[in-house]
């Protein structure tokens, strides 16, 4: 059992210093990809946590959109897709947050948050 620890945490850490590894030393510290990437952490960690809002997000949209009774059967159902996405999505950016896996650390779900209304750029 022993070496598989070992193995496993091995891989772990080279998994996560490949990208400093691979940095070019000519290139001067970027604030950019220091602010893109904790943006990125705190994008993710919302939205890991939170992405079961999107169910009452969705049943309040879809019942200002097509009435009550789109509310209580449509609403149900996509709030629970969005939130499975929007968790899943989360995960993924936590987990990812010091590569920059999108171009430019852009969020992959809208809104970026879920409590953002949908028009709104950050």
């Amino acid at each position: 059992m022993k070496p598989l620890r070992i193995f496993f945490l091995a891989f772990l850490s080279a998994a996560f210093f490949m990208p400093a590894a691979s940095a070019d030393p000519n290139k001067p510290y970027d604030a950019a990809y220091a602010d893109g990437s904790g943006r990125k952490l705190e994008r993710g960690l919302s939205n890991a946590t939170m992405g079961w809002m999107e169910i009452p997000r969705q049943i309040t949209k879809e019942g200002q959109q097509n009435g009550i009774a789109a509310a209580c059967f449509w609403g149900p159902i996509k709030g629970l897709g969005q939130a499975i996405t929007r968790t899943a999505a989360g995960a993924y950016e936590t987990v990812t947050f010091p590569v920059p896996t999108h171009p430019a650390f852009t969020p992959l779900v809208q809104p970026e948050f879920v409590l953002d209304k949908e028009s709104s750029k950050r």
